[in-house]
């Protein structure tokens, strides 16, 4: 019997390598395509050998309904974009090319497969400064075009479901976080940052006293939600995937073993985030299984995969807020 057959876009990016691991360990095909415009082939070293593993270095706008490895598609894992709420308010046609118009072509490309599910890779921060818990239902306000762009590429998405019958789900990620997850175009990924402080052993960044809550989620988890919503998830429906158990900053960086440089300019960036899960745990069965204590553990594991990251400092972060 032939093996399910899935096409991962973005997927020599941090969450994409990790869904491409976790596909391979499911006794899947997976078709991985990325232009390394921030994504890297060493974060593809443990599956590039692998003789289910199909990599393309191309862009998503390359893609059409004639290319050849698109045959026989049974999945689509759409986590090919762009993020990041300070940059996107410089530059946001980017973002909309790349998160919406991206993702059309992803969808009209792929969408004569006859697929089971197309699988998209949304964003917590559609909610703006949200409620907490916040619930899928909750209204969204984005606050940045990143957010608007990433809402109406789930918009697209759940479009095409009604029109072309291409059944659909999108995965609104919280704070993701674990081995290869570099920050390079926005600070609000403190984990990343703070991980390349750690090797060169600097004090890390800390917007405001620390107590901010986020809701940190593990790789491995937020991969296993994206199996899951492709089984079991229902058609045209929004997951949150958190850990639906936030943390302040001050006990990740305790968890790390870093010394603090408090820095109340950047705060601002910053609000409390909480998933409520009830959703995706009751239609998929899905549930965090990594406390953030052994999420830190098993990334500290991989410090030195940070080594080649790109150093946020003091000056650099004051300097990106004041362009």
């Amino acid at each position: 019997m032939s093996k399910i057959k899935a096409l991962v876009t973005g997927g020599a990016g941090f969450l994409g390598s990790h869904l491409c691991e976790y596909l391979l360990n499911k006794d899947w095909e997976v078709v991985c395509i990325d232009n390394l415009s921030s994504g890297t082939l060493n974060a593809l070293e443990n599956v590039i050998d692998n003789s289910s593993f199909h990599f393309e270095e191309m862009d998503i706008f390359d893609l059409n309904p004639e290319t050849s490895f698109l045959d026989d598609i049974n999945y689509v894992f759409h986590l090919a974009g762009i993020e990041s709420e300070q940059s996107s308010i410089l530059s946001p046609t980017e973002y909309f090319k790349i998160n919406v118009l991206g993702t059309v072509k992803v969808l009209e490309a792929t969408k004569s497969q006859n697929l089971k599910k197309f699988l998209y890779a949304a964003s917590s921060t559609c909610y703006g400064v949200p409620r907490v818990p916040t619930l899928e239902s909750d209204s969204l306000v984005p606050i940045s075009p990143s957010a608007l762009s990433k809402i109406q590429g789930e918009q697209a998405v759940f479009h095409w479901s009604h029109i072309y019958g291409v059944e659909s789900c999108s995965l609104r990620i919280f704070d993701a976080y674990g081995p290869r997850c570099y920050s390079k175009n926005s600070f609000n990924n403190l984990f990343g940052i703070w991980m390349k402080q750690k090797i060169l052993d600097q004090s890390f960044t800390m917007p405001g006293d620390g107590e901010i809550k986020r809701d940190f989620v593990y790789c491995e988890d937020v991969c296993q939600a994206f199996y899951l919503a492709a089984l079991e998830g229902k058609n045209t429906e929004s997951y949150n995937v958190g850990s639906g158990k936030p943390r302040t900053l001050n006990e990740l960086m305790n968890l790390l073993k870093g010394k603090p440089n408090y820095l109340n300019n950047i705060s601002k960036a910053f609000y409390h985030t909480w998933a409520d899960l009830s959703k995706i745990q009751y239609d998929t069965n899905w549930a965090p299984r990594f406390s953030l204590e052994k999420g830190v553990e098993f990334s500290l594991r991989h410090l030195d995969s940070w080594e080649n990251a790109p150093l946020w400092t003091e000056d650099r972060i004051t300097e990106f807020l004041n362009r």
